[in-house]
């Protein structure tokens, strides 16, 4: 079981771990902006990361602050 604390109004910044929806989809990854364009980078290697579309429905809802989980 994981808990996260989110900081709204979201921050969004490159290499921050953002809730975020994307084409209807809610997600939570890590942002990378680069050269203008906005990535959606998984922390796992078995997903592959995300170029956000321009034409794309996207919106940070929040920047990820603290994880908690039970080790």
């Amino acid at each position: 079981l994981r808990k996260m604390l989110v900081k709204f109004p979201p921050a969004p910044a490159s290499g921050k771990i953002v809730v975020a929806i994307y084409d209807g989809e809610l997600t939570v990854k890590r942002l990378k902006i680069e050269r203008g364009k906005y990535w959606l980078i998984p922390e796992s290697d078995e997903y592959e990361p995300i170029l956000v579309r321009k034409d794309a429905d996207f919106q940070v809802w929040g920047v990820v602050c603290w994880v908690i989980h039970k080790v």
